[in-house]
């Protein structure tokens, strides 16, 4: 009798574990499954991404090439306001702040030397495809970039970003106006005297970003850049600034953004008017 509850509690242990392992075997093939649809996914993600990445970087790509054909932006990009890197080094910065510029319209200006060449993939890659839509121009040092904004006839004014400045970058602190050049440093050494005194000589500005700097001695190239640029269009665009569409053409928004600056400084010509006019003065 005993014999036999032995082997019935033998063969009920046996039947509980092949359950177990036919439940594990289930589970098992459920999570290959599962992980092998991962593995699909993955590869196919990857494969797509290095082929978006070989098309964005293909070795025969140049900045010069763009560079020729600025001049038919000319009716797109904005009058009022221009962005000078001196030395740039990182090439991702510079995409980075191309894509800013072909964003809002704004020429950018690059001044080497530089610490990569016009062909780098890099700053190709982080400005994506709107290099075509980018005014730039090119200048091998400061001196001839000096010399050509010494040569311009039209209202201008240079705008050094520093850390070292005693003047935050704001309103109500500090105005943009009609003309501005905003300036940025390298990387590793900002702006150099040589620069930051041309810029004081020419009765133009220093100005800084408010930060931190217990830990921090500045902030990334791009987002200062990006900073400047918004700051001085929310300023120079207020009460004008129009949001349009996306399939709104450029030319003719930048035309009707103009006429709304037209507009505001009619509005604002006949208030001051009225204020000098005012007999309860």
């Amino acid at each position: 009798m005993k014999l036999n509850q032995n082997m019935s509690n033998l063969v009920s242990v046996s039947i509980r574990n092949l359950s177990q392992v036919r439940e594990a075997r289930k589970n098992y093939k459920n999570h290959l499954r599962v992980y092998n649809a991962f593995t699909r996914f993955f590869s196919i993600s990857k494969d797509t991404d290095s082929k978006a990445v070989e098309q964005d970087t293909r070795s025969d790509w140049n900045l010069d090439s763009y560079i020729s054909e600025s001049h038919k932006l000319e009716a797109w990009v904005r009058r009022d306001l221009n962005i000078v890197l001196v030395e740039p080094r990182i090439p991702q910065n510079v995409g980075a702040v191309a894509r800013t510029c072909a964003a809002t319209g704004v020429r950018m200006n690059l001044i080497g030397p530089m610490g990569f060449s016009l062909n780098d993939k890099k700053m190709k890659r982080a400005g994506l495809d709107y290099w075509p839509h980018v005014c730039v121009k090119i200048y091998d040092g400061w001196g001839e970039f000096r010399s050509f904004y010494e040569s311009l006839s039209e209202p201008k004014r240079l705008i050094a970003f520093s850390a070292r400045a005693d003047i935050y970058y704001g309103a109500p602190e500090f105005q943009y106006q009609s003309g501005d050049w905003l300036l940025f440093g390298s990387e590793t050494s900002g702006l150099s005297d040589e620069v930051t005194d041309f810029v004081r000589q020419t009765q133009g500005k220093v100005v800084k970003l408010p930060i931190r700097d217990g830990f921090v001695r500045s902030v990334n190239l791009a987002v200062a850049a990006g900073v400047g640029i918004f700051e001085a269009i929310r300023q120079l665009d207020e009460g004008a600034h129009i949001v349009h569409s996306r399939d709104r053409d450029p030319i003719t928004a930048a035309a009707a953004l103009e006429q709304g600056r037209k507009r505001m400084k009619t509005i604002l010509s006949a208030e001051e008017k009225l204020a000098r006019d005012d007999p309860m003065k």
